[in-house]
């Protein structure tokens, strides 16, 4: 960062960020969530209800249906 911003010192005053380490099989994956908040915690949506059926879940049937996006749904 220092060459990048050609900066002498980075403070340390920034924004936070969360580093999450996951171990398998002897292998580390370190990963980097820089997304922050959920968008619902960021007030995404003004008017909240239950949902038929969580997004993710919408979506990974979706995807398991074999639909191209080229098809009408």
């Amino acid at each position: 960062m220092k060459q990048r911003y050609r900066l002498s010192t980075v403070t340390e005053d920034g924004e936070g960020y969360r580093f999450e380490v996951s171990i398998e099989n002897d292998i580390a994956t370190l990963t980097l969530d820089c997304s922050g908040e959920g968008l619902h915690k960021r007030g995404y949506r003004a008017l909240l209800g239950d949902a038929p059926l969580r997004e993710t879940l919408a979506a990974a049937m979706i995807m398991l249906s074999g639909w191209q996006y080229d098809m009408p749904l």
